[in-house]
């Protein structure tokens, strides 16, 4: 197989349904390569033909889709779930093919001890008949030096509200992939998100900013040109560590002052007793059920991080601010105080015209997470 034909076949493996215009673009590969590769790809039977696709509303000739032959490949997922492994088989859409029933601790030992999750996927991937898995992916819920990991030695700091020690050695990944003879792949789940909107949801085709907001934490993604931006080390993006108090209290990622130890302050109101405090977590569902303190501390919080991420959109002029849905109706208090601070913080250029939209998917992540595979195949 020539070396055009074996990227066709590797890029599709992942993708699903693909037609020869995204093969080419996705590719970088001349239109008469592709045209020739898929010709003698489909003839061999290493390529399918579908329904030529009509119904896309896109101007010019319908396009033919196209997908490896046999069952569509399937993509491990290992994420956290609090102090909690969830492992997960998803389809290219990001549809649940199987969950392993049991969650594990998250190990100690890094990225080398999640090992035995990868292990347990790729057996259940083997039960599961006339399907293949394609890659597995570790969603990591912190910040993540592409090469080098979670700063893990800043992670046993006392006032760190939860410990991530994944730690990813140069070359982990791909040690794992060897391993265990399939692709494992780490990465920052808020990219995760970021990499779902642009393919999926409401970043397609715009430059954007993607803001995770979850009961737990919060984080953001880049994409630029089509792409997302990951920067030298894989930090680009990490709004939660901006600092913000020089003398501010020791975070997760070393360093002090940051956006999130402020967050945490601002939403620790003592409530009752003094030895009881109201969890971030508790916010949105107390503000949905008409609580209007919670619902003023949600505002607050979207003014808070309203203001540096202002400062961001101000630097990248994004067409569009992409916040996840995750929190449901609670979001609306978020999304006016974000809005409050940039009609103060950005220049009227960028708050006139910029769009924040809440995202309709409920699941950014896990569609990145199916998506970043065929990112990888790509770009390799």
């Amino acid at each position: 197989m020539r070396p055009a034909e074996q990227r066709i076949v590797e890029y599709a493996s992942f993708s699903g349904w693909v037609d020869r215009v995204e093969l080419a673009a996705a590719l970088d590969l001349p239109a008469p390569t592709v045209t020739t590769a898929v010709r003698k790809l489909l003839a061999a039977g290493s390529l399918v033909a579908g329904d030529t696709d009509t119904g896309s509303g896109r101007a010019g000739r319908p396009r033919q889709r196209l997908r490896v032959a046999g069952p569509a490949p399937m993509t491990g997922l290992v994420s956290w779930s609090h102090d909690r492994l969830r492992l997960r088989l998803l389809d290219p859409s990001g549809e649940l093919v199987r969950e392993l029933g049991r969650e594990q601790p998250v190990p100690d030992a890094g990225a080398h001890g999640l090992s035995p999750a990868v292990a347990e996927l790729v057996a259940a991937a083997g039960q599961v008949a006339d399907r293949r898995l394609a890659a597995v992916v570790v969603s990591v819920p912190a910040p993540f030096l592409r090469g080098t990991g979670t700063p893990v030695e800043h992670l046993g700091a006392e006032d760190c509200p939860r410990r991530f020690p994944v730690r990813s050695s140069a070359g982990a990944e791909r040690a794992l992939s060897e391993e265990h003879g399939i692709p494992v792949l780490l990465e920052n789940d808020a990219n995760l998100g970021a990499l779902g909107e642009l393919v999926h949801g409401a970043g397609a085709g715009v430059d954007f900013v993607h803001l995770t907001i979850g009961r737990h934490g919060f984080g953001s993604g880049v994409v630029v040109n089509g792409r997302l931006v990951r920067g030298a080390r894989g930090y680009t993006g990490e709004l939660a560590h901006l600092q913000m108090d020089h003398d501010g209290p020791l975070c997760t990622c070393g360093g002090r002052g940051c956006l999130w130890m402020q967050l945490r302050h601002l939403t620790a109101m003592q409530e009752g007793a003094p030895a009881t405090t109201l969890d971030f977590a508790d916010l949105p569902d107390r503000a949905v059920a008409g609580d209007a303190g919670a619902a003023r501390l949600l505002r607050d919080v979207g003014r808070t991080i309203g203001r540096p991420l202002a400062q961001l959109c101000t630097m990248l002029d994004p067409h569009r601010l992409v916040l996840d849905g995750a929190l449901g109706p609670a979001m609306d208090h978020l999304v006016r105080g974000i809005r409050e601070s940039f009609s103060v913080d950005a220049p009227p250029a960028v708050a006139d015209n910029i769009e924040v939209v809440v995202s309709p998917l409920r699941a950014a992540d896990v569609l990145g997470a199916c998506e970043l595979p065929c990112e990888h195949a790509r770009h390799a």
